[in-house]
């Protein structure tokens, strides 16, 4: 039979680990991991990379993977999709995430490869071919139907409105103002703040639907469009965008409908995010600290405004707030 060796091919998984992750250029995106290993490289992974960020793992041996479970508590990462388990032979690498990412629009293709220290360079090599022709035909299928779920917004109607004295749209009288919050930041005081505005408005009578990067299933913006397209009937009245500008969310907001951009200070010192701003957009700051620095960036004082941040202690009866 084969000779025993330690799992994982190590027996200081824990110090491999840290050796080889020490040495690793995670980027900005995801990563995929061709074999398990003893799974150290995972837990450390996970540790590391954003909460927006995801591990993929290919290995197409099932008791590798079944015993690395009963040695790691991954079942938080992998019920939010942070972890993913693929299978099959090499061959089959790029038809299988091929077909995982068309059932996912929200993850994005893995940008980084984390190579074992035995693996050869014609492994690696085919490793790579497969992903990047995996990537390619995943964004070229999502580019189309992403184009198609934009035409479909472009043809949908266009809120009815009356104007206020700065010749902002304020909805139609008569029936509730549909406002959608846009954030991208997954950070729990943006994602409090969206959340938030959503509840006060719901509580108004007012509706308001609030689509964010929450997390690794929903980085990419195929995911926020198609949310878009299913749930509305009509354009909204108004997009508030938290920490973001319209170039930002071009890929989701139409151009027809107004937004707001409200900004932090740390936000507003953003290098060129002036010029990202739409023609007709407000800008709101949430200190006067924001206001002066907005203006040094150059910024639009006609369409700058203070908006502080509300108070997020929310209560339990959203009929009070």
């Amino acid at each position: 039979g084969n000779p025993e060796q330690w799992f994982g091919r190590t027996s200081i998984p824990a110090v491999r680990a840290a050796a080889l992750l020490d040495r690793f250029e995670a980027g900005l995106g995801n990563v995929l991991l061709p074999g398990l290993g003893q799974g150290y490289e995972v837990s450390l992974l996970l540790q590391r990379l954003a909460r927006c960020r995801a591990v993929f793992v290919w290995e197409p041996d099932e008791q590798v993977v079944m015993l690395a479970l009963r040695l790691h508590d991954w079942a938080a990462a992998i019920a939010e999709q942070r972890l993913v388990f693929l299978g099959g032979p090499q061959d089959t690498l790029a038809a299988t995430l091929v077909s995982w990412f068309s059932a996912h629009p929200g993850h994005l293709c893995p940008t980084r490869i984390m190579m074992w220290p035995w693996a050869t360079p014609p492994e690696l090599a085919e490793i790579r071919a497969a992903v990047q022709a995996a990537y390619e035909s995943v964004e070229q299928s999502r580019g189309r139907e992403m184009s198609s779920l934009r035409q479909q917004l472009a043809e949908m109607p266009l809120p009815v409105s009356s104007s206020d004295d700065r010749g902002g749209s304020i909805g139609k009288p008569g029936r509730p103002t549909a406002t959608l919050i846009l954030s991208l930041q997954p950070r729990d005081e943006v994602l409090v703040l969206g959340d938030a505005l959503t509840a006060a408005a719901s509580a108004a009578g007012e509706e308001a639907d609030y689509i964010a990067v929450r997390s690794a299933t929903d980085v990419h913006p195929l995911a926020r469009v198609r949310r878009l397209a299913d749930t509305a009937d009509r354009l909204p009245d108004l997009a508030i965008l938290l920490n973001a500008t319209r170039h930002e969310v071009r890929d989701v907001l139409p151009e027809q409908v107004p937004a707001v951009s409200w900004l932090d200070t740390q936000a507003v010192a953003s290098s060129g995010l002036a010029g990202q701003v739409g023609d007709k957009d407000m800008v709101a700051v949430t200190h006067s600290r924001g206001h002066a620095r907005a203006l040094q960036a150059g910024f639009d004082a006609s369409r700058l405004t203070v908006c502080p941040l509300p108070c997020l202690s929310i209560p339990s009866d959203t009929a009070t707030l």
